[in-house]
């Protein structure tokens, strides 16, 4: 009877990235636990975005039900914009109900698990962290431990290619990556010798970063392909991966045959060619309407003609060329230097007339807020008839988007929330949710109303996330060869808690992958479900100091997630 479980978290991973290194043999790891054990594509959670993701995956329930829908959340108190951490998310995870059934655990590096849980054995939380915090590990005193044995916790990247794709850039980013990838791999063997646990998990930031960054240095069909570094760096990223299935496999050789290995990922990835402003887009239909103040109106004026934000940057990146330093900041960098000290010639988010706005994006994957009122601070937009009438308008005409360079349908997904989400915070989920990634395009928001064009060639991330990420999993409980074809996120906190003889809370919107035991160890193990406790709410906003919120805010900034 399977009675541990370990899992590395790829984040990122997708079989449309490693398939093709699959196939030259780069990752033979990876493809011995596929012939040996289950596998098949993971579909992600809508938005395929790493915090609500992650959030679902360890509670096993839909962003309505645990309240995380992207990488900040609403302060009910204040309306403030605030980074979402484990005081946001409603709801036990997968290691509290181990820990309650008394099963010991090891939690690494898994994203929105700050502050860490007290559990029954060891957290040690992700990325989010604030900066300079060193209460990011449980029990506290093993942070000491850790760091004595293997240097300063890696927790952050260093490295941003907001505008400079140089390579400099280039060598520092992949050397961050790799001491990231050998730095976690040396503490999970260390704690798994010196605190064995019935679960363990490590989570790998790197395979996402990667992906983000340097897409276009190993795609040669990417529009922004770079031939020279590419030519230098293919091999190299490619490495990266093959490390991490050398990883991989150290870690199995110590495995017994009652542990079950599972490999997953919270998403997908792929190229993205063209980006879509949604509130430009917005802007352009008339959902968003700007103030009829002389200044307002000239600055419309203005960016009609094409005097905007994206002019600036351009402008930045030429004086660069020239040689022209700016130390340690990127064009975008100094753009919102200039924003911040109060200085707005152009036109922004300031120009906006809210009492006429039916609708805005404020950052996130495809994510459009409708201005409803009573809801929205200033909303304009009545619930009932006029609120669906609304959504309904937008929805079909993302629908039916074409883009102008090419007169082609865009095509992809458009939700509302109720097509994706059940449960108490509803209501806080975002109205429309459009991906049209599959399509290599990528609906976001930029800095206000950076551009003219409300769809432009990709500007910043060449790739980015698909619904699909992956699952492989062995053990002695496994089918050997077996295809898992409809496979979600929210299954894998249920399948673990099966597979280690615990039962199931019926609140998780998850099922069992029975299909990937085999016939003994379903019959010697019924599934079984029981009724859950009712869920705690997220602690009130303010659970984070002000500082910690705006250090996890200016990373996320950095990144591109805001």
């Amino acid at each position: 009877m399977t009675n541990k479980v370990v899992i590395v978290g790829l984040d990122g991973a997708g079989f449309q990235t490693l398939q093709p290194w699959l196939d030259a043999g780069h990752l033979p790891t990876l493809r011995e636990m596929m012939e040996r054990g289950a596998s098949g594509p993971l579909t992600s959670i809508v938005p395929p975005v790493t915090a609500p993701a992650w959030s679902s995956f360890m509670t096993g329930k839909n962003p309505g039900k645990h309240g995380i829908y992207y990488f900040t959340t609403r302060d009910k108190t204040t309306g403030r914009e605030v980074p979402v951490s484990a005081y946001s998310r409603s709801g036990k995870t997968l290691w509290d109900l181990l820990s309650e059934g008394g099963k010991t655990v090891t939690v690494l590096n898994v994203p929105t698990t700050y502050p860490p849980s007290r559990v029954n054995g060891i957290m040690v939380a992700g990325f989010l962290t604030p900066k300079g915090k060193r209460d990011f590990v449980y029990p506290p005193s093993l942070l000491d431990e850790i760091e004595k044995a293997f240097g300063p916790y890696p927790l952050y990247l260093k490295t941003n290619f907001t505008a400079n794709l140089s390579e400099t850039n280039v060598e520092r980013f992949l050397a961050e990556l790799e001491h990231e990838l050998r730095y976690k791999f040396a503490v999970l063997h260390y704690l798994m010798d010196r605190y064995p646990s019935d679960f363990t998990m490590v989570h790998i930031w790197g395979t996402d970063r990667i992906q983000h960054d340097l897409w276009n240095l190993f795609d040669e069909s990417h529009p922004r392909y770079d031939p020279v570094l590419g030519a230098k760096y293919k091999e190299r990223i490619i490495g990266y991966f093959s490390a991490v299935d050398a990883q991989i496999a150290r870690l199995r050789e110590r495995l017994d045959d009652e542990t079950t290995l599972i490999i997953m990922s919270d998403h997908g990835f792929g190229p993205i060619h063209r980006f879509i402003d949604l509130n430009v887009w917005l802007l352009e239909q008339g959902y968003i309407a700007i103030k009829e103040t002389p200044l307002s109106q000239f600055r419309l004026r203005a960016w009609r003609m094409g005097l905007t934000y994206e002019f600036l940057i351009r402008g930045l990146l030429r004086v660069l060329k020239w040689g022209v330093q700016l130390p340690d900041r990127t064009p975008a960098d100094a753009v919102n230097l200039i924003r911040e000290e109060g200085f707005q010639p152009l036109l922004s988010l300031r120009d906006v007339d809210w009492s006429r706005t039916k609708a805005y994006s404020k950052f996130g994957l495809g994510q459009i807020i409708i201005n409803l009122e009573g809801r929205e601070p200033r909303g304009s937009v009545k619930p009932g008839a006029e609120y669906r009438a609304v959504r309904d308008e937008i929805v079909e005409r993302l629908r039916r988007l074409r883009d102008p360079a090419t007169g082609r349908l865009i095509g992809g997904q458009v939700y509302t929330k109720e097509d994706v989400y059940s449960g108490p915070y509803l209501d806080e989920a975002p109205d429309i949710t459009y991906l049209p990634m599959e399509s290599n395009y990528l609906a976001n928001v930029l800095m206000g109303f950076t551009t003219r064009n409300w769809i432009m060639d990709n500007p910043v991330l060449f790739g980015n996330h698909r619904m699909e990420g992956l699952i492989i999993v062995e053990g002695k409980s496994v089918r050997r060869g077996s295809r898992l074809n409809e496979a979600n996120i929210l299954d894998v906190a249920p399948t673990v808690l099966y597979a280690m003889g615990e039962s199931i809370p019926r609140d998780m919107d998850g099922r069992v992958l029975t299909e990937m035991f085999v016939p003994e160890f379903l019959s010697q193990r019924p599934v079984e479900w029981r009724d859950a406790e009712e869920a705690e709410p997220p602690a009130e906003a303010g659970a984070l100091t002000r500082e910690d919120e705006e250090t996890i805010l200016d990373r996320l900034k950095g990144l591109g997630y805001l």
